[in-house]
C-alpha cells in the first residue's frame, strides 16, 4: 500500500512542478539506482549517504553506487519495514530505529547502533 503511496505522491509532486507561475515547465527523471524491490522510505544521517529500506533490508547509495552489503538486514525476522530514522547525536552514538512489523503482525520500534 505505502508504495503506491509513495508513487502517487510522485506522480502528483511531478505533476504540480509542470506548472509553475503559469508556464509549463521541462523536467527529465534519471534512474541513478536500481536493483531495489519495494522501496518505502529513503533517509539522509546528515552525511553524503542515502539511507534505502527496501524489503526488511537497510541499503546505502553513496557516490552513485549502491553498497552490495546492507546496512542492515532483518528480512528473516519480519513481516514489513515501515521506516528508518537516525537518532538527532547519530554521528556520536550511533543510534538509529526501525519501524516494522514482526512476524507476530505486532507494530514493533527498536533502536540499533553501529559500532
Amino acid at each position: 500500500r505505502r508504495n503506491n503511496r509513495v508513487k502517487k505522491l510522485i506522480i502528483v509532486l511531478c505533476s504540480i512542478s509542470l506548472y509553475t507561475f503559469g508556464q509549463a515547465q521541462n523536467f527529465r527523471l534519471t534512474e541513478i539506482a536500481g536493483g531495489f524491490s519495494t522501496i518505502v522510505d529513503i533517509v539522509n544521517a546528515n552525511d553524503s549517504r542515502l539511507f534505502i529500506v527496501d524489503s526488511g533490508k537497510i541499503k546505502i547509495f553513496k557516490n552513485g553506487q549502491t553498497n552490495v552489503t546492507p546496512f542492515l538486514d532483518i528480512s528473516n525476522r519480519i513481516e514489513w519495514m515501515m521506516a528508518l530514522c537516525f537518532h538527532p547525536n547519530y554521528a556520536q552514538n550511533g543510534y538509529f530505529y526501525v519501524k516494522y512489523k514482526d512476524l507476530n503482525a505486532n507494530c514493533v520500534i527498536s533502536r540499533f547502533s553501529v559500532s
